[in-house]
């Protein structure tokens, strides 16, 4: 081992691919077979790593504290990062000023033609750290995913939230996008606290109002001792998770097929509803629901915890297609229905694996949807209205508001997404939009949280290049409750714009208010887009 903190490795001046691995491993020590595979592929297209000999790392002294330092068995309480860079970085260079080192950062990155991302320092595709620990060696990863090849045959786009991190190499900062991942140490903890932490970590450094939590404190919001001790864990079932949730400081909401069995079905003569599949298989209406659910939680940045066979991820974000891969008829058509899975951190395998509607040929992660059976979301304290009912009061507003020979008449279908945000972001967003509308609406006030559902003409979702507009929309009080009488703050379809006063300044009579409009005049762009450039979106 180097006396140096940091030790330098070009991989291009390697003699063969495993080179950097060979090297790896003659440099700390022990790793195994599952590591190897994992590093191999993470290092795949670097051209340069930094080895950080001695790491403190946070996440792994935290377990060590609590876990590994009462074992007989010594254990190192440092660890090793290694930072991967897609172009060549002397030593050099990080004697340079800061503002010298990004400039050089960034010349490095046109000369050796890399792709470079926002908010990401150029030619850096993030670090790994690798604890000391048996059975993986894993740790805390934070890799720019937009760096790696996401999307799967036929895909569209890639969706999905990011938080910024940071990290420090003799001084010089270098910054990442990413979703944090580590593996499972099968001790301290298991998939579902890895799980949980992931979640944890990207709430922490998205949003300053939840506390950073690390792993082994994560393991100890477990007070549900009925089934054994919590460390070492046993792993957990999904009411657990739920109830730690609530020990985090968040609330959540739990599905599961049971849930989805229960719900009544909606009439199939709605025009404004979803409809049900055609000729499903055993419990494929029950997960189409809970798909349908899980992607409205991703869209809104609520990452969820999805449950599979005796295992639990983490879904941040999904894989879209661009054209419809199931056709369920009806007027109104979820946006799922264009979805060809969600892109999950498992602590099995590396991170970013992407959850597939159907198993297809070359796909090396085992689940797919027909695995889901549970998932728990997580939502501010302040949202007391679940998707599930949003959904419902979604179409009790359509179907009272929006005349049926306006919509169903004119025989166009439409995609419908359903998404909550804060009244903050949605107003920052629609600032940009200069109908008068939209100069009205961020001029009053609103919830703190609201329930948006866009609907788009299904020609238009499709194809990008057209810029797909919205042309009905109904927001929802998401702080409000399911029985509250007119829970909506504005609902719009092309010919009529309708607002809550009543609602929005608080006052005691009910009045709702109807403005007529041109067609066009209120076709406001797709809220998704905007997002894109509001670093939502992978």
């Amino acid at each position: 081992m180097a006396n140096e903190s940091f030790e330098w490795f070009d991989l291009e001046d390697a003699d063969s691919g495993d080179a950097g691995l060979d090297w790896l491993v003659e440099s700390v020590g022990f790793l195994g077979d599952q590591d190897k595979k994992a590093i191999r592929k993470i290092f795949a297209g670097a051209r340069c790593l930094i080895v950080e000999h001695h790491y403190i790392d946070k996440d792994y002294r935290n377990v060590y504290s609590g876990y590994y330092s009462k074992k007989f068995s010594d254990y190192s309480g440092r660890a090793i990062r290694i930072h991967i860079f897609d172009v060549i970085v002397l030593r050099n260079v990080f004697y340079l000023s800061s503002d010298e080192f990004n400039n050089e950062l960034g010349r490095l990155s046109k000369e050796f033609a890399v792709k470079e991302c926002a908010d990401t320092s150029p030619g850096y595709r993030g670090n790994v750290v690798l604890r000391p620990t048996e059975y993986s060696r894993l740790g805390r990863c934070l890799l720019d995913p937009r760096k790696l090849a996401l999307a799967s045959p036929g895909a569209h786009q890639v969706q999905g939230v990011l938080a910024p991190y940071r990290a420090y190499i003799m001084g010089q900062k270098l910054e990442v996008m990413a979703f944090p991942h580590q593996s499972q140490d099968a001790e301290a903890h298991v998939c579902a606290e890895t799980a949980m932490w992931s979640l944890f970590r990207y709430l922490s450094q998205r949003y300053p109002n939840y506390r950073e939590i690390y792993p082994f404190d994560v393991a100890l919001l477990n007070k549900d001792k009925s089934l054994g001790r919590t460390v070492p864990s046993r792993g957990l079932v999904m009411t657990q998770i739920a109830a730690m949730f609530a020990e985090y400081g968040l609330e959540a909401e739990y599905f599961d097929l049971q849930f989805a069995k229960d719900q009544p079905c909606p009439p199939s003569d709605l025009w404004c509803g979803i409809q049900k599949l055609p000729d499903p298989q055993p419990n494929q209406d029950m997960i189409d629901m809970l798909v349908r659910y899980l992607q409205i939680y991703v869209d809104s940045g609520l990452p969820p915890i999805i449950g599979l066979p005796g295992h639990a991820v983490v879904a941040f974000g999904y894989v879209c297609d661009s054209k419809l891969l199931v056709d369920r008829g009806g007027l109104m058509i979820p946006s799922t229905d264009f979805l060809r899975g969600f892109v999950v951190n498992d602590d099995n395998c590396l991170p970013y694996q992407i959850l597939l509607r159907d198993k297809i040929e070359g796909q090396l992660y085992k689940h797919t949807f027909q695995g889901i059976d549970a998932f728990v979301a997580p939502l501010p304290a302040k949202v007391f209205l679940s998707a599930l009912n949003a959904e419902m009061l979604t179409n009790r507003m359509m179907a009272s508001f929006f005349e049926e020979s306006d919509v169903a008449g004119s025989g166009v279908r439409y995609v419908r997404r359903m998404f909550c945000t804060s009244s903050k972001n949605y107003k920052q967003l629609r600032s940009r939009d200069q109908d008068r509308f939209s100069r009205f609406l961020i001029s009053q006030p609103l919830s703190h949280f609201l329930w948006v559902t866009e609907f788009v003409p299904l020609d238009m979702w499709g194809d990008r290049e057209m810029k797909p507009v919205v042309s009905m929309e109904i927001v929802l009080d998401a702080t409000a409750g399911f029985y509250d009488q007119s829970p909506f703050l504005w609902m719009r379809s092309q010919q009529r714009f309708w607002y809550n006063p009543s609602r929005m300044h608080g006052w005691s009579e009910n009045r709702i208010k109807m403005i007529k409009s041109e067609v066009g005049e209120t076709k406001w762009p797709l809220l998704l887009t905007q997002f894109r450039d509001n670093k939502r979106l992978i």
